[in-house]
């Protein structure tokens, strides 16, 4: 390699030590340095070290030196492939920066590089409380010919959730039993979750008993989330069912779940009950 192209590299090297208050998060910084331009060059051999340090920083959750190595790349006419694009989006979901995402989103089609499933069960899943958001990115996917599976499923439902919308919830849930697509662990928590926060609490506990004729193992999310519902229902009794069939099977309760149950003895008015619990809490 000639000097001129030990320059370009040690330039990059550069690029990625930069300060740690460089590096800090800042989402609207970081998109406005994220170029715009179509670039014509893929990432070859010379190029094959700066992706690497891309997706080394991006695993890394080094957002802010991924995007400063992403700039030299584009001040170099130079291209990332997919892989280090889907690694800079999981790492912007990981930091919740998603307008970021966006604009790495827009600048990989532009890229004429073609995004995944993947690529859209990240954005999906990264929309928070934006339910339209993530019903268009769904809907592109479908016309990209990209068939949702059970992940692009689970993720459309926990936008759902998060968006205490459980109406669509329920209504993405219909749909995808419809076509046949079988429904896992993490969609039913997802959907639990989603009916527990959209006052939908026996519902609740009606697709417990369902995931459990499909001999699936609730995780401690489904439980906390159906012990919130007991707690809404102000039903501790069932609460503590809950709890007691939990660790029944091995599943370890965590300090959301003693609040919860707590919260169903206070609104079911059994205060020794939720001491008891409490005295428990302190013992762990």
């Amino acid at each position: 390699m000639g000097s001129s192209g030990r320059s370009g590299h040690e330039d990059v090297h550069r690029q990625a030590r930069v300060e740690e208050h460089q590096s800090h998060f800042c989402p609207g910084c970081m998109s406005a340095r994220i170029s715009m331009a179509p670039r014509t060059q893929p990432a070859g051999r010379d190029a094959s070290s700066i992706v690497a340090l891309v997706r080394s920083c991006a695993r890394a959750s080094r957002i802010g030196q991924a995007v400063n190595l992403l700039t030299s790349m584009q001040e170099q006419q130079l291209a990332l492939d997919a892989l280090s694009y889907n690694a800079l989006l999981s790492s912007c979901m990981e930091k919740d920066a998603f307008v970021t995402a966006l604009h790495l989103f827009e600048r990989m089609q532009l890229d004429n590089l073609q995004p995944s499933r993947i690529t859209y069960n990240m954005l999906i899943n990264a929309c928070a409380h934006d339910v339209a958001k993530a019903f268009d990115l769904f809907d592109q996917m479908q016309l990209r010919r990209l068939v949702p599976n059970v992940v692009c499923y689970s993720s459309l439902i926990n936008v759902c959730s998060k968006a205490k919308d459980a109406d669509k919830a329920l209504e993405v849930f219909s749909t995808m039993r419809h076509l046949a697509v079988e429904p896992d662990v993490v969609t039913y928590s997802a959907l639990i979750s989603a009916c527990e926060k959209g006052n939908r609490a026996e519902r609740a506990l009606e697709l417990f008993e369902e995931m459990k004729r499909q001999s699936l193992q609730a995780d401690v999310i489904t439980y906390t989330s159906l012990i919130c519902a007991c707690s809404k229902m102000k039903d501790a009794d069932k609460a503590f069912e809950l709890l007691a069939e939990m660790k029944l099977a091995r599943v370890p309760p965590n300090m959301i779940t003693y609040n919860a149950l707590i919260s169903a003895c206070e609104k079911g008015q059994q205060s020794e009950e939720a001491l008891e619990v409490f005295s428990e809490l302190c013992q762990r």
